[in-house]
């Protein structure tokens, strides 16, 4: 079996399209499981040329630490207010992209412009003078980018901003080596990954918190108490909801694709910006600000063209691990692994009473006043 498919059946599909791009008879479509994943899915007409396995984000080690370098290491938040205060946390990916296009460095950029999550996503091109408030704040969701790859192949003289999650660079870069791309025509922002979620927590929210009459969702809003940032669910009416971020925080495990649970990718080593919240510093307001990791040559050209457009800090990459809580992080996620893979048998399955009751009692738990005393003096003790 020479294709994708082992992937899949291994759980270790992204959903990142890739495979469907380079498909060079047209065999692979992705589309929505009714376990809400996104997976590929091969048509006879597949002729078994390993195209898709060679350049497949699933079909290679994640967490490669010999690539998790860095040249520089900054706390930044856009000088633009209007974009820090629409951005999910400092503006920085928006703000660079708006420079980098307005001054055409690069021929578009790929983003997703949807906030619908009710069916399959996918990135779609931008260019100079679009309006790029619709592609802010964090998706949270799995994206695929077969439209974006195909384009980039039909397109090779092309200069393109791209952003995304490790699992896709990753996959990107197998795609830049297998078909002789220059590598320096694009431009990689790779963001801080702790999961993705599959298209069954949209239906989770609208069934809780919307009757299900939901059209688009923000999974982090500042509207109603600013950074970080609580879930805002738009309506078909109009009308806004407003729901804790503690809600998002608890459904994660329960629709994470399965080959998240495992992933030591977070800081996305691929990247030649990686950028994530800023908790290393405690001055970040109701807007909050961004962690960013400058990993290349290239990068450190582009930021310090751009640097004008940020308030900026410099700090150390160890900061940030700490801050991420990377340390313990391959610990942590093969000790939660087992209870992760039972929760996701529920997102999976749509047993969402279930999981409705199983939060509601660990709400309650959370909120004893006893176990949060308890939880403060075991955080002071490791300090």
């Amino acid at each position: 079996m020479n294709t994708v498919s082992q992937i899949k059946e291994n759980g270790m599909c992204c959903a990142c399209g890739i495979c469907a791009a380079v498909c060079p008879v047209h065999a692979i479509s992705m589309e929505v499981t009714p376990s809400g994943e996104v997976q590929p899915v091969i048509g006879s007409e597949c002729i078994q040329c390993g195209k898709c396995l060679s350049v497949c984000s699933g079909n290679s080690e994640c967490g490669r630490t010999e690539e998790d370098v860095q040249k520089l290491c900054i706390n930044a938040a856009s000088k633009d207010e209007n974009i820090r205060r629409n951005a999910t946390s400092g503006g920085f990916v928006t703000t660079l992209l708006k420079r980098l296009l307005e001054e055409e460095h690069y021929d578009g950029a790929f983003l997703v412009k949807t906030k619908n999550y009710a069916a399959m996503v996918q990135t779609e091109q931008v260019s100079k003078g679009e309006d790029l408030s619709g592609t802010q704040k964090s998706r949270y969701i799995q994206v695929v980018h077969t439209d974006e790859v195909a384009h980039i192949l039909a397109n090779k003289e092309k200069r393109y901003i791209l952003v995304g999650t490790p699992c896709y660079f990753r996959g990107f870069l197998k795609v830049v080596e297998k078909y002789c791309l220059n590598r320096e025509n694009y431009l990689l922002i790779g963001l801080f990954c702790d999961k993705t979620m599959t298209t069954h927590v949209w239906e989770y929210f609208n069934r809780f918190f919307a009757d299900n009459a939901m059209a688009e969702m923000e999974f982090r809003s500042k509207v109603s108490g600013g950074w970080p940032g609580d879930v805002a669910l738009y309506l078909q009416d109009g009308k806004r909801v407003d729901v804790s971020r503690r809600e998002r925080m608890y459904v994660k495990e329960y629709f994470m694709a399965e080959s998240c649970l495992l992933c030591m990718d977070k800081m996305n080593p691929y990247a030649d910006f990686s950028v994530g919240d800023n908790y290393v510093s405690g001055e970040n307001g109701k807007l909050g600000s961004n962690s960013v990791v400058i990993r290349t040559e290239r990068a450190l050209a582009v930021y310090e063209h751009c640097k004008d457009a940020f308030e900026q800090t410099e700090c150390t990459y160890e900061e940030i691990l700490k801050s991420q809580k990377f340390e313990k992080r391959e610990a942590n996620l093969k000790k939660n692994e087992a209870s992760g893979r039972k929760k996701m048998t529920f997102g999976a399955s749509g047993e969402y009473d279930k999981i409705r009751e199983e939060i509601l009692i660990a709400r309650k738990r959370n909120a004893n006043p006893l176990r949060r005393f308890a939880g403060k003096f075991r955080r002071l003790l490791k300090r």
